[in-house]
């Protein structure tokens, strides 16, 4: 089962990243996996993914809503 699925349409910023070839195939073949046309959605998630598991993060995170 596919960890990312697919989404609707949100704003979205336009960025520019490069990525291995290797990376890039893995992504587009992932994509084509899980029928996700858009790769923004699949970057967006893995990014949403990390966020949501790195622990030190979330401590950063807490810390800087404490400060505010």
């Amino acid at each position: 089962m596919a960890i990312i699925k697919q989404k609707p349409d949100m704003k979205k910023e336009k960025i520019k990243i490069e990525l291995s070839e290797e990376t890039y195939k893995m992504i587009n073949e992932y994509c084509a996996w899980t029928q996700i046309e858009d790769i923004s959605y699949f970057i967006e998630e893995a990014a949403n993914f990390v966020f949501k598991k790195d622990k030190e993060w979330k401590k950063h995170v807490e810390e800087m809503n404490t400060h505010c």
